[in-house]
């Protein structure tokens, strides 16, 4: 039975839910920055990983940034530019971008007017990315614990601190306005995440 990410209602900005937009939910890490052009990445989007059903994972956030500087910097498009980071809920809080250092270009943002909050919901059929959630008829834009569709080739990915295969924790297509679509890896032992990004 699958479980597609469903975007539902506008949702506080720094509201301790899943969602896209909004200010990150951070535990004692600062906004990081992109390895490519020095500029502070860009939040998408944050994810309960309690969806998973993994209860090491039940108390944590997959908080997901890239560089959105279009045209300005190659990190993305070479794999650098993005990160995923699992942070636990206790003792997050809200955090605001830093200014910008003004050489860059400015960020191409195009999500949504405000942000908006998702939800996990287990279905009784395959519903393609975009479409109509069965039951509530909200928009389908991801699915959890697998791959709905890879955008360009498939990827595995490994983790960067034991080595072992990751796990799909969830894919996301609502990053950029259904341009881009983000794919997410962890490492439950390791707490660890990656962030695989494929353009349309």
């Amino acid at each position: 039975m699958p479980t597609h990410l469903i975007a539902t209602d506008s949702v506080d900005a720094t509201a301790a839910v899943s969602r896209i937009g909004g200010q990150p939910l951070l535990a004692g890490t600062a906004w990081p920055r992109c390895s490519g052009c020095g500029e502070p990445l860009g939040f998408l989007a944050q994810v309960d990983l309690a969806a998973l059903g993994d209860p090491t994972l039940t108390d944590a956030w997959a908080v997901l940034f890239s560089c959105d500087r279009f045209g300005g910097c190659a990190a993305v498009s070479q794999g650098k530019g993005t990160l995923a980071l699992v942070v636990s809920k206790a003792g997050a809080s809200p955090a605001t971008e830093p200014p910008s250092s003004g050489t860059a270009p400015k960020p191409l943002r195009v999500f949504p007017e405000g942000p908006i909050a998702l939800a996990a919901r287990a279905s009784s059929v395959e519903v393609p990315l975009g479409g109509g959630d069965e039951e509530t008829g909200h928009r389908v834009v991801g699915s959890v614990g697998a791959v709905t569709e890879w955008m360009q080739d498939p990827v595995e990915a490994s983790c960067p601190s034991c080595g072992a295969e990751m796990r799909v924790a969830f894919q996301l297509d609502e990053a950029w306005g259904m341009t881009t679509a983000t794919y997410t890896f962890v490492c439950s032992p390791c707490r660890q995440a990656v962030l695989v990004v494929q353009p349309y």
